[in-house]
């Protein structure tokens, strides 16, 4: 099979000057050009199976391009040098053509500066960094992601990737989440025993609060940011409230937008209740609040899933995800395509990715970073992310998000926190003793809207490690088998200080406010 490459006649000669934008502007428009009237001529790179040596070819081509600049573990090439590589006097660089037509489909015209450079591990040319005007500042940098469809023949090996929906609502976003439901083997099977108070959703209509009387069934729970809730006068569950919401049933359109989204994503499972604690459980009831409290380990623990509105700041917002332009895959040619790389929370503790990729911002997942929210993580069998770009699944056996290969076995990898809780719980004993003090540090570094909160935000948690540890005492956040070890923590560098009200003794970790470590 002969393989063409673009001519030096289809491109014309750039200077060697630094290009302006609206010259990179037209070169990229220009070279679109050319390669789409190739491709209708049926003059295009293609690479099958079979055809090593050809394949060689291209990639000895690459390697050898004068234009990009090499070192052992890193190379990097500025807009000019991949406008050069791509009209070279010989042979176009198909890894410069595919670098450039990446940076000018998925990153911004007003981020293309002629000083800009992209950047790219040696051995991982599909995962280039854009770094604007040059500049190394992570705050400057924008991640691209290269990747081919599943049955696809790339001209460049690259890894498998998918199409991420424009909505958490569609068809295929759905499908995706059954899914996952289908394939987890995770604890928690259809039905369980319900909690005390769930919200019946099976008559859209009628949604009503129900006292479950000790039945059976199948419930999803929300974890979600209360925000402004209840000084917005949205609606919850009070003593005045009560007996409407059970006899007379809630209005549909008087819920919050974040509950209307998670209603409708629920019946669309098939899932017949939800548990949201602004609603099952009285507010403004002392005792209530301490009963319902208490079972938070068996609400959590024995929910069939566990929605997390990731993204939402407070009830008011839609927790439905809408996909921005510069995430959706771009085809560049030959089965490649690109798009920026979507934000993941996970890459702030994932060990194994956390070195490749800068720390996500984030208040963009504004739930992560609460207290209460923890312990509903890893107490729940599966969750549900919906963040702002995409749906990502999380259970015992790994995360995976919409963006990735669906295809691929979950990714089982160190710094997973629900994967690390997940094995801790299956071996026991040692596992779970130093798996109580990892608890601790990342706990302690989350947020608490009342400091009081800091112990019983953690007891479902506690009540857990219990049945692994029966023979033990829970002392204020500690063990009493393994006190002198959990007494070895330190405050973090950063404030910290002693709450305003006591809440335990200076021996205990909970004695101050902030982050501590062992």
């Amino acid at each position: 099979m002969q393989i063409k490459m673009i001519s030096p006649d289809d491109i014309e000669d750039i200077n060697d000057e630094k290009p302006t934008l609206q010259q990179i502007h037209e070169e990229g428009t220009r070279l679109q050009r050319v390669l789409q009237e190739q491709r209708q001529a049926g003059r295009r790179y293609y690479f099958s199976s079979g055809k090593e040596e050809e394949k060689q070819k291209l990639l000895q081509r690459a390697e050898g391009c004068q234009n990009l600049q090499r070192a052992k573990t890193m190379a990097s090439a500025t807009l000019s040098d991949l406008s050069k590589g791509c009209n070279a006097n010989s042979a176009s660089c198909i890894l410069c053509e595919i670098l450039l037509r990446a940076v000018q489909s998925s990153i911004p015209e007003n981020e293309l500066s002629p000083n800009g450079i992209m950047n790219w591990p040696s051995f991982k040319w599909y995962e280039p960094t854009w770094s604007i005007s040059g500049n190394q500042d992570k705050d400057h940098q924008r991640q691209i992601e290269l990747f081919s469809k599943e049955g696809d023949q790339a001209i460049l090996d690259c890894p498998r990737g998918t199409f991420v929906p424009n909505s958490s609502k569609s068809e295929e976003s759905i499908d995706q989440v059954r899914y996952w439901l289908m394939n987890c083997r995770c604890s928690s099977g259809h039905t369980s025993l319900l909690p005390n108070r769930v919200i019946d959703i099976r008559d859209h209509a009628s949604i009503r609060l129900r006292e479950s009387r000790g039945l059976y069934g199948r419930y999803a729970c929300l974890s979600h940011c209360w925000g402004q809730l209840q000084a917005n006068g949205t609606l919850v569950t009070s003593r005045v409230s009560y007996n409407a919401h059970v006899e007379d049933g809630i209005r549909f359109a008087s819920l919050p937008k974040l509950f209307q989204d998670v209603v409708e994503l629920a019946q669309a499972l098939d899932i017949p209740y939800l548990w949201i604690d602004a609603l099952c459980i009285i507010q403004g009831d002392e005792d209530d609040w301490r009963e319902e409290s208490a079972k938070m380990k068996d609400v959590y623990r024995n929910s069939y899933l566990n929605f997390a509105a990731t993204s939402a700041k407070d009830s008011h917002g839609s927790c439905v995800s809408q996909l921005l332009p510069h995430f959706k895959a771009q085809y560049i040619s030959n089965g490649v395509y690109c798009r920026q790389r979507i934000p993941h929370f996970e890459d702030s503790y994932n060990t194994s990715i956390a070195t490749r990729y800068p720390k996500p911002d984030l208040s963009r997942f504004p739930l992560i970073e609460r207290g209460w929210v923890y312990q509903e993580r890893l107490l729940a069998p599966r969750v549900v992310h919906l963040t702002a770009q995409e749906i990502v699944w999380e259970c015992g056996e790994g995360t995976i998000c919409q963006c990735s290969d669906t295809q691929k076995a979950y990714s089982v990898t160190e710094g997973d926190t629900k994967v690390d809780h997940a094995i801790s719980l299956e071996f026991g004993d040692t596992d779970m003793k130093k798996r109580w003090r990892t608890v601790v540090e990342e706990y302690s570094s989350l947020s608490l809207t009342f400091e009081k909160d800091c112990l019983p935000a953690l007891a479902g948690l506690a009540k857990q490690f219990y049945e692994q540890r029966s023979d033990d005492n829970y002392l204020a956040g500690l063990w009493r088998q393994t006190l002198f070890e959990d007494m070895l923590w330190t405050a973090s560098p950063g404030p910290s200080e002693r709450p305003y009200t006591w809440r335990a003794p200076t021996w205990s970790w909970a004695s101050v406010k902030g982050s501590i470590r062992y």
